[in-house]
This record gives C-alpha cells, sequence and structure tokens, in this order.
C-alpha cells in the first residue's frame, strides 16, 4: 500500500497523465507481481495555441503517444503514455459542418486538393512572380540610367512656331533715284 501511495505522489507531482509502476515489492523486498499497479490521472489537454470559436477538443479514439521510459527518484522508471487530442467543430443551432471537397481521409496531413491547399499553392506562386518581375524592374531601371549616365545631354530642342501668314501683298521695292 505504501508503494501505491508513493507512486501516486510522483505521478502526481510529475503531471501525469498515465503512469504504469514498475513490480512493486512485498515487505521482505521481493518483487510481487500480484501488486503491480497503474496509476491514471485525469488531466485536462493544453492546446499550444488559441482554439477556434466553434471548435473543441476531443480525445482521439485509440490513439496514444508512448514516450521515452522517465525515471523515478529510487533509480526506477515508468513509461508513459499521453492521450492524443484532434480539434473537432462543436454541433449546434446554425452551425454547419461540411467536408472540403477535395479532403481524401487516406492522405492524412499532406492534403493537395482541398480549399487551403490551392489557396497555399496559388499564394506561394504569387509570391515567386512578385519576386521574378521585382528581379526585372530592378534589372530595367539599371539599364535606364546605365544609358542616361552613357549618353551626352541633349540640347533643348528649338520649338519651331510656324509663321503667321502676312496680310501684305507681295510686292517687291522699287528702287530709289
Amino acid at each position: 500500500m505504501r508503494t501505491s501511495l508513493l507512486l501516486l505522489a510522483v505521478a502526481t507531482a510529475t503531471r501525469l497523465s498515465a503512469a504504469e509502476s514498475a513490480t512493486p515489492q512485498d515487505q521482505n523486498g521481493k518483487e510481487d507481481s500480484a501488486l503491480k499497479v497503474k496509476i491514471f490521472e485525469q488531466v485536462s489537454p493544453k492546446p499550444i495555441g488559441t482554439i477556434p470559436e466553434g471548435w473543441k477538443m476531443e480525445k482521439l479514439a485509440g490513439h496514444t503517444v508512448k514516450q521515452q521510459p522517465v525515471p523515478l527518484p529510487n533509480g526506477d522508471s515508468t513509461d508513459i503514455s499521453t492521450t492524443a487530442y484532434t480539434l473537432v467543430p462543436e454541433a449546434g443551432p446554425g452551425i454547419l459542418v461540411f467536408r472540403d471537397p477535395g479532403f481524401l481521409p487516406e492522405n492524412g496531413n499532406s492534403q493537395k486538393r482541398t480549399i487551403g491547399a490551392i489557396l497555399t499553392e496559388h499564394a506561394e506562386a504569387h509570391g515567386a512572380l512578385e519576386a521574378r518581375l521585382s528581379n526585372v524592374i530592378s534589372e530595367l531601371k539599371e539599364a535606364l540610367q546605365y544609358k542616361a549616365a552613357s549618353e551626352p545631354p541633349k540640347p533643348p530642342a528649338r520649338r519651331k512656331t510656324p509663321l503667321a501668314p502676312s496680310t501684305t501683298p507681295n510686292v517687291t521695292p522699287t528702287p530709289t533715284p
């Protein structure tokens, strides 16, 4: 009983989600497999970011993540199993739940034809085109600056103004005596 209380205290102190103890010893110091104890502590999931409105975290059925053995203060070690969680839409009035038409469950997280994947692909292509166009514009500006620097300045162009038609008849002057 004392061993199980110690393990419960260790599990509580280390915030274990679920832990399985090593085989406990009886009063004579011999291992007693009949005293094998499992300790479970319910710990609510702690999401890394904020959960979007209209979504909730739910246990992912049949999935546990096995981690490396954790050493205990007495030198033994124990395996820790954590429960996997997933985000699911909350059900309720005014909430419409549908599957993305391009979503294929067998692809897992590497979806290629979902709305989000297509938008991401187009945004990345837009960024690549923008970078290429920016390079071309820079090269054109440099070429124009080089051409302007290598040519001598031109004098300002003279403006040719048309002469107004003369109202006097075309008369040749006569010499005076």
